[in-house]
């Protein structure tokens, strides 16, 4: 039986064009003081995707591969049913084809404080000196909680999610690495 042999979290700089006239253009520095729909969906698509990495690497990498079938505590409270199937090819791609049942799974960073509601899919495959070819999907997807950037919006709504993550570990930097979709609206980082 094969292990998982590596820890994966994707690292980033957010970079989303937020409300008003100009947009980032160094990391950590923005004219504008809100943080617009375009900000907000960013930061909801990389919130869903950093938990998700996070649920995996607490609770799946290094273990066995095959059938999963888990119930996890999140971060900031609430559980994530995780099922499916994971396994490890002879030359270090990673797979992955799993559902996340989560119930107000929370989770935080330097941009975010929100809790997911709904069933995700994940599929996929990575490995650790490469690229992500990673899907997400959520037909409807509670998401609730806030931004915490700029004018801290809140963020509570209901709708349908669909990601890929094609992180690259060894680009010399990323760009729109995490494309899709967020309540029908673009995400692009």
């Amino acid at each position: 039986m094969k292990t998982w042999q590596r820890l994966m979290l994707p690292v980033s700089v957010l970079v989303c064009s937020c409300s008003g006239s100009s947009s980032q253009t160094t990391p950590g520095t923005h004219a504008s003081s809100t943080c617009g729909q375009t900000c907000q969906d960013a930061e909801v698509g990389y919130a869903l995707d950093d938990t998700i990495w996070l649920l995996w690497n607490e609770n799946l990498a290094g273990q066995p591969s095959g059938a999963q079938s888990k119930t996890v505590s999140c971060p900031l409270g609430g559980t994530a049913q995780i099922t499916g199937t994971t396994g490890v090819a002879s030359n270090g791609i990673d797979t992955a084809q799993l559902t996340l049942s989560m119930q107000n799974c929370g989770n935080l960073n330097t941009g975010y404080s929100l809790a997911f509601t709904g069933t995700v899919t994940w599929g996929g495959s990575f490995n650790s000196s490469a690229g992500n070819a990673i899907t997400f999907k959520s037909a409807s997807l509670i998401i609730g909680g806030a931004i915490t950037l700029y004018d801290n919006p809140t963020i509570d709504e209901t709708c349908a999610v669909s990601l890929t993550d094609t992180y690259d570990k060894t680009a010399a930097a990323q760009s729109t690495w995490l494309t899709g979709l967020v309540c029908g609206r673009t995400v692009s980082l």
